[in-house]
């Protein structure tokens, strides 16, 4: 595999649901359907390596990216299959994937309070 696809791979970070599935199609469209399967239906992303290398290096790029696989990741086999749901609009809801929960000042608690 090629140095920067593998790159786009592992350093991509996807901040809204749409991201998700610009990746997912990136990762759908790189694999290499002759030797694998590769399906976006909806939000499921189906892979299945069918043992080729190439296949087997994205999969192995794509789990060293914490953010897709920490909120997509639904399952792998045996075998080279893996299967990843991704967000929707529904599920995602615009939020960010964390918030800064800082307690207010004493100055900004009093504001509240009047």
């Amino acid at each position: 595999m090629k140095p920067i696809i593998y790159r786009n791979f592992v350093s991509y970070k996807p901040v809204t649901y749409e991201d998700y599935r610009v990746f997912a199609k990136y990762i759908r469209d790189c694999w290499d359907i002759h030797y694998g399967y590769a399906v976006l239906h909806k939000n499921i992303l189906t892979l299945i390596t069918g043992g080729w290398s190439e296949n087997e290096e994205i999969i192995s790029a794509v789990e060293q990216n914490s953010f897709f696989t920490s909120m997509c990741w639904k399952s792998s086999e045996r075998g080279g299959r893996y299967v990843y749901e991704l967000p929707t609009k529904k599920s995602f809801n615009n939020k960010p994937l964390c918030v800064d929960k800082k307690k207010p000042n004493k100055k900004q608690s009093r504001k509240k309070q009047k």
